[in-house]
């Protein structure tokens, strides 16, 4: 449907529904209550569970659009949407059936690994109370004598002789003679 300002001006995201020209914007899956609706399709819909294959997408992206317009917190989504969301399930639900088929095998471990006794080996931690750091003073001595680097040495220098005149010229052209040399090493 044709976003409506007068209608959808006040939902949630109104902004991206009118920027993309429909009633309720086109988003991922990222709702709780749009995961509910996907997992009921799964288990209800034909079209999110074929027999063989990959649903049909563009068929289910419809029902998946129908249902949106009636529910408030469910929003449109484009066949990528619901692809990239039955691929996550699905890994998801590779791991859950794993995790289940394992869990005799991994109980003992996972008992040791969560006993109490086991933190009774650990050493203490120290409590020593902890005092408030002060700085006094700096890491250099306010003179320095590290010299600058070379950019650094001209603004210097500058600073230090008027700009007109010609011995500060000359002492500016010996610094650039010196720094240009340093950088040929």
């Amino acid at each position: 449907m044709k976003y409506i300002p007068s209608l959808d001006s006040g939902q949630k995201y109104s902004y991206l529904a009118s920027r993309q020209g429909t009633r309720k914007p086109i988003l991922p899956v990222h709702t709780p209550e749009e995961r509910t609706l996907f997992h009921f399709f799964l288990h209800h819909e034909p079209l999110f569970t074929p027999c063989a294959g990959e649903p049909n997408w563009r068929a289910a992206v419809k029902v998946w659009n129908s249902k949106a317009d009636r529910e408030e917190f469910v929003y449109y989504k484009l066949v990528e949407h619901l692809k990239v969301y039955y691929t996550k399930w699905k890994g998801l639900s590779q791991i859950h059936d794993a995790l289940s088929i394992s869990a005799d095998t991994r109980k003992p471990l996972v008992s040791i690994i969560h006993d109490p006794r086991r933190s009774i080996n650990a050493p203490p931690v120290p409590s020593i109370p902890m005092r408030e750091l002060v700085v006094t003073e700096g890491i250099l001595p306010a003179e320095s004598s590290i010299p600058l680097p070379p950019q650094n040495r001209l603004q210097e220098l500058a600073k230090q002789q008027p700009k007109n005149s010609l011995e500060n010229r000359e002492r500016v052209a010996n610094v650039d003679i010196v720094v240009a040399l340093d950088g040929r090493r």
